[in-house]
């Protein structure tokens, strides 16, 4: 994954980004990332837009 600290920041404030643990920092183990990815994937722009709202 190639987003930025901030953009998951806001990702987790809003509650749309992978599952996190805090343990002193933010953690993400590995499962969580390939589930945040899967419920992102779309195979079409159409299915994208309307997963959007």
């Amino acid at each position: 994954m190639r987003l930025s600290p901030k953009t998951l920041a806001n990702l987790r404030s809003s509650g749309r980004g992978p599952r996190f643990v805090k343990m002193g920092q933010i953690r993400y183990r590995h499962s969580d990332l390939l589930d945040f990815i899967e419920r992102a994937s779309a195979q079409s722009t159409a299915e994208a837009q309307n997963a959007k709202q």
